[in-house]
């Protein structure tokens, strides 16, 4: 077991780890209290939304899933799939941040799985974060919208996943 001890009234914990080349790597984590919960930050965050079920055809449309933010986070990262692949033209998707009503992008180029291919990763236009817009607040509203599903085939079963760091 390995136990820290806060002797200084400092939230913040620093590891340092050699990569075996010789570089150190640097991990920070604040913690945060919240009643008698111990939050850590620094610690990647991972949401899988399933925005759709696994049988029916993709159908293109605004809010396909949507939910409220758990807590405020650094959007940093985002990749879907789908368990039957587009055919004829990709699939297409995008994700907005609603705050106070007012809707924002989060990606400046959007999610898309190519004819065939059961995942994003490897796209030949990856997805990009929109900076201006990938700070997330404790109850913004994230939605994920289809704006393609394929033209010889719809895709089914989209899974959209969000990679991100409390804040």
């Amino acid at each position: 077991d390995i136990s820290f001890t806060n002797t200084v009234n400092d939230k913040t914990l620093k590891f340092v780890v050699n990569d075996g080349s010789g570089n150190d790597k640097t991990a920070t984590l604040t913690a945060a209290t919240t009643g008698d919960v111990l939050q850590l930050k620094g610690i990647e965050e991972v949401f899988i939304v399933a925005c759709s079920d696994e049988v029916s055809n993709l159908t293109t449309g605004d809010g396909k899933a949507t939910f409220a933010a758990p807590f405020n986070m650094l959007i940093t990262g985002v990749k879907a799939s789908v368990t039957t692949t587009p055919a004829g033209s990709n699939i297409e998707v995008a994700i907005r941040r609603i705050r106070s009503g007012t809707p924002a992008e989060v990606l400046s180029t959007n999610i898309t799985i190519e004819p065939n291919e059961e995942t994003s990763r490897t796209a030949t236009n990856p997805p990009v974060i929109n900076t201006s817009n990938d700070d997330i607040n404790i109850d913004d509203i994230i939605a994920i919208d289809i704006d393609a599903v394929g033209s010889s085939r719809a895709g089914k079963g989209l899974k959209v996943t969000i990679f991100g760091y409390r804040t």
